[in-house]
């Protein structure tokens, strides 16, 4: 939400931007989408092939027939599917997408899934990476392994056996290991863990895991996949457990920094080694997506 806005506001800088939520569609957003110019969608993984089934967002018939003209922006795929987009989902994203302007989205396969049903994309990746320069990769390459580090875990994907591995192989590495919590369930979780390695908590609010990274002596490690690009962002080595598909297709077409589920016991080894963030942003796709804005 962070990036959405800071580039919107870029974007639109005289314009009037209104926040509306995708989960509970209801006739304010409805009146605000048929006043509005354009309406831009953010959201990582609210497309899938049958929007019946997993509702990121408030697709019903009624609301279906109301919206007009949404952008998708860095919007990616919920997992992999081996399966069909039913006639619903093609119909409804027919209906709401706007026909105007080439839709931004977070990777190949998202662009792959959207091609299918005729609807025209650009890969940009996530706006989470759209303000990560050259020379803040090669600033993170410079770093050595921190003193500290925060690490995630995520409540709706539970692997006990990984995730104590993780803190174990954290405990064992680094002087302070801190926790944020980021989901409802995060903390429960924790607590279902038998583990000798001692937390300090960060409790559920951005700034307060900002101000963790923002010193500069942490690492972060974990499964939650922005955790670990807000990391890079404010200038922290970060390895992003991969555990879904929004990881493993960011790394395939920018070279995010993730390491697989099946190398969890290399962990020690890989973060006593020197850092080789290798991003490859697509800056020519952003600014071509950008471009259909200006006035």
């Amino acid at each position: 939400m962070d990036a959405v806005k800071l580039h919107l506001s870029e974007m639109f800088s005289s314009d009037f931007i209104i926040p509306l939520p995708m989960e509970d569609i209801k006739r304010n957003s409805r009146r605000y989408n048929e006043l509005s110019e354009m309406t831009f969608v953010g959201g990582t993984n609210v497309l899938n092939c049958d929007i019946h089934s997993y509702r990121q967002w408030d697709l019903n018939l009624h609301n279906t027939l109301r919206l007009k003209r949404l952008v998708l922006m860095g919007c990616g795929w919920w997992k992999y599917e081996d399966r069909p987009i039913t006639k619903y989902t093609k119909w409804a994203l027919s209906q709401i997408l706007s026909k105007d302007y080439i839709h931004s989205v977070r990777d190949s396969y998202t662009q792959h899934r959207l091609s299918e049903i005729g609807i025209k994309s650009i890969n940009t990746g996530c706006p989470t990476l759209w303000n990560i320069t050259p020379a803040d990769i090669e600033m993170l390459n410079l770093k050595k392994k921190q003193k500290n580090v925060v690490i995630t875990l995520t409540d709706y994907d539970k692997n006990i056996q990984r995730d104590k591995t993780l803190i174990e192989i954290c405990g064992k590495c680094y002087d302070t290991v801190y926790w944020f919590v980021q989901g409802v369930g995060d903390f429960d979780y924790l607590k279902s863990m038998c583990t000798d390695v001692d937390l300090e908590i960060i409790y559920p609010e951005i700034s307060k895991y900002n101000e963790v990274l923002k010193s500069g002596e942490c690492d972060y490690i974990g499964t939650r996949l922005h955790a670990g690009i807000r990391a890079l962002q404010l200038g922290a080595r970060s390895f992003i457990i991969a555990i879904d598909n929004r990881s493993t297709e960011m790394a395939k077409d920018f070279g995010l920094p993730i390491v697989a589920e099946d190398k969890i016991l290399e962990l020690e080894d890989i973060v006593n080694s020197n850092y080789n963030l290798s991003l490859n942003i697509p800056y020519d796709n952003i600014n071509e997506w950008k471009a259909q804005f200006v006035r």
